[in-house]
């Protein structure tokens, strides 16, 4: 069962069930009077790490590339007025945190309007912290299995948060992006944009404690226009699965990617058809015996 909770203008999905049995955070530092949107984006970090802080987590840095993803993603949904991970363009998370420069795994949380009414953003915006507040302990406050977000806020491996606000003109409620992003992994430089057959490297070097798996490569459809009632429809988003996965010598695989301790290499095609090429490097973390994603930049065949 869902209900929905009402604030001004604006509606957040949380659970109905009892609250989760949480550690007490830390003690919190609340800033006297309004904040600006650096000065507010900034606190929004410190209340992420006081929830982590509370499960014994190391704190995450401020990443200004996925805050510029952020960025985006929040004023489009303050605009046109939704709350989903889709923007109204159609992109995605990877895509718009590649289209920043972005090389890492980024994994998204997002707070907006639900009513659909377009509206103009506020160019000077000031922030309550007491509702930045409210939002993030929605996040943190969600019940399984509808606690996405706070698994996001609560992931061990997260080292990294851009964080984006908006609001729009004459209103007081802001909308929230936060894209935490894992850095394990030093990747080249990929193209966001190539050619239908084009022959891309994909080719870094891992980060302790993570170690190598292999190189994934996948597809989504390109990018269409949503309208805020579709994207009012959406309730989860699931990161796209590579459909061919790349593997070292002494795997079955299409091809073997080169791998010299920490460093792997490897030349793979894309495919003729046009869309949105999801290229992903796997890997192993100390605490699982599955490989996992550890970065996903996505790339635009047109």
């Amino acid at each position: 069962m869902r209900c929905w909770i009402l604030w001004p203008l604006v509606f957040a999905v949380l659970s109905c069930g009892p609250r989760n049995s949480n550690p007490e955070p830390p003690p919190l530092e609340r800033p006297t009077g309004p904040l600006d949107v650096e000065q507010a984006e900034r606190y929004v970090v410190d209340l992420v790490n006081r929830h982590r802080a509370a499960h014994g987590l190391e704190p995450v840095e401020w990443d200004e590339t996925a805050a510029k993803a952020a960025r985006r993603h929040a004023a489009d949904m303050t605009r046109v007025g939704f709350t989903a991970h889709w923007g109204s363009d159609g992109s995605v998370p990877e895509q718009r945190y590649s289209e920043a420069g972005g090389a890492h795994l980024v994994q998204e949380n997002a707070a907006c309007f639900f009513d659909g009414t377009p509206r103009e953003l506020d160019p000077n915006p000031s922030f309550d912290p007491i509702q930045l507040e409210r939002i993030e302990n929605a996040f943190y406050d969600e019940q399984p299995p509808n606690d996405g977000h706070r698994t996001n806020i609560l992931k061990r491996w997260h080292n990294g948060l851009g964080v984006g606000l908006a609001k729009p003109v004459g209103v007081e409620q802001p909308c929230m992006a936060q894209e935490f992003t894992d850095n394990y992994v030093d990747l080249e430089t990929l193209p966001t944009q190539a050619q239908p057959g084009q022959t891309i490297r994909v080719a870094g070097e891992i980060k302790a404690p993570v170690e190598f798996g292999g190189v994934g490569l996948g597809r989504i459809d390109p990018a269409r226009p949503k309208t805020a009632a579709d994207l009012n429809q959406t309730s989860t988003y699931a990161m796209p699965a590579p459909e061919t996965l790349y593997a070292p010598e002494g795997y079955v695989t299409p091809k073997p990617v080169k791998v010299n301790g920490a460093k792997f290499e490897i030349e793979i095609p894309l495919g003729k058809k046009p869309g949105r090429y999801m290229v992903s490097v796997w890997g192993r973390y100390p605490d699982q015996k599955e490989l996992g994603m550890i970065s996903l930049r996505s790339i635009t065949v047109r």
